[in-house]
């Protein structure tokens, strides 16, 4: 296993995440699923260890095979499809400058993921932080982290974009405890693109960020709280 801890550090002396802002909307691709083995998914399962009746918390698309994976450990799956529910009122959301404030973030993320704090065991995050506007993703992250309970573990996806600058939606699911399977469903430009380094500061309320060497465009992300 491939991975690096970063522990919180000072913020000063981090790089300005860019960002890309031209998202386009996505056009769904019908391809099959691509298996492959996951590190992190790795990871995610052995911070759980053998416990059972864990809240779990998915914030990507439906997925019966990621709680047909859970559901034999005993474990109960909730989801909460964050960006297709964000895609959807950003319209409303946005000013007339086309800015998300961290006030009109902080009132979606509260509304859309209302739940009781300390609720969750684990969050598979998928690839969701990166298609949220940057005060969006803020107010996620800083919400995830009153939902958690202590110890608790999050696994994420981010990518680079390709050479016409977009990335792929992905469709994502858990098919064993070491291996994920992922569906490219579209493409679109990211709101926003990180490095390792940038994303070192970007879990302030967590205990530790855990980067696993990245295959092709896609880096694994590891945050425990």
């Amino acid at each position: 296993m491939s991975l690096w801890p970063r522990r919180k550090a000072n913020r000063s002396s981090a790089g300005t995440p860019s960002v890309a802002s031209d998202v386009a909307p996505p056009d769904r691709d019908e391809s099959g699923p691509t298996s492959r083995s996951s590190h992190g998914v790795e990871f995610f399962f052995q911070h759980l260890r053998d416990a059972r009746n864990l809240n779990i918390l998915d914030l990507g698309m439906l997925s019966q095979e990621t709680t047909a994976q859970l559901g034999e450990l005993g474990h109960h799956l909730h989801f909460a499809s964050l960006v297709t529910g964000y895609d959807e009122a950003r319209p409303t959301l946005a000013s007339h400058d086309g800015e998300v404030s961290r006030r009109a973030a902080d009132s979606f993320v509260r509304q859309y993921l209302d739940f009781a704090p300390r609720s969750f065991h684990g969050v598979l995050a998928w690839d969701v932080l990166q298609q949220l506007d940057r005060s969006v993703m803020q107010s996620t992250i800083a919400h995830l982290g009153r939902i958690v309970l202590p110890n608790a573990v999050m696994f994420c996806i981010f990518q680079e974009p390709g050479e016409d600058g977009t990335i792929s939606i992905l469709d994502g699911a858990v098919s064993s405890h070491t291996s994920l399977k992922l569906r490219e469903v579209g493409r679109r430009r990211p709101r926003q693109v990180f490095t390792a380094r940038d994303l070192e500061f970007e879990f302030p309320g967590f205990r530790s960020v855990h980067f696993f060497l990245k295959r092709d465009s896609l880096l694994e992300v590891l945050v425990l709280s």
